[in-house]
């Protein structure tokens, strides 16, 4: 898998290269190409693709949640920020329940105790007290101590 990764890598890098790309194009490759650097760990190069994506597609719900995910492993005062992106990507898309999961997360671990709380409350009722929500959103915060 590994292999079929680095292809798409490749020619989603030459395919961002080509002028007059049309900006639907150039915009899902960037979320395409963030996407996989945030599996590479490369969380700057994720950054800066998936500014790229927003500044053409401000309304893009998925590039809004991977740009949380890639603020979200920065080890200084941005969480906020990505907070702000899982949010957004919840407004955009109402039945994002992992969105509103991991902004109460992120507000729990930066203080906000009480309105973290109330996010993944709302989460939980939203995913109809569905135990593998429960699981995913746990594995989720697990990963994220590793």
């Amino acid at each position: 898998q590994l292999g079929r990764i680095e292809d798409a890598f490749s020619v989603l890098t030459r395919l961002t290269s080509i002028r007059d790309l049309p900006e639907s194009i150039s915009e899902e490759a960037h979320v395409c190409l963030g996407e996989i650097e945030i599996r590479r760990k490369n969380f700057k190069n994720a950054r800066r693709h998936l500014h790229i994506a927003l500044n053409l597609q401000p309304d893009h719900a998925r590039a809004h949640y991977l740009m949380g995910l890639a603020i979200r492993s920065r080890q200084d005062n941005r969480q906020e920020k990505a907070s702000e992106h899982f949010e957004r990507c919840r407004e955009l898309e109402t039945k994002q329940l992992d969105c509103l999961a991991r902004a109460g997360l992120l507000l729990v671990r930066r203080g906000h105790t009480e309105k973290g709380l109330e996010k993944l409350r709302s989460a939980w009722e939203q995913s109809e007290n569905d135990p593998h929500f429960l699981s995913h959103l746990l594995l989720h915060q697990e990963h994220y101590h590793q």
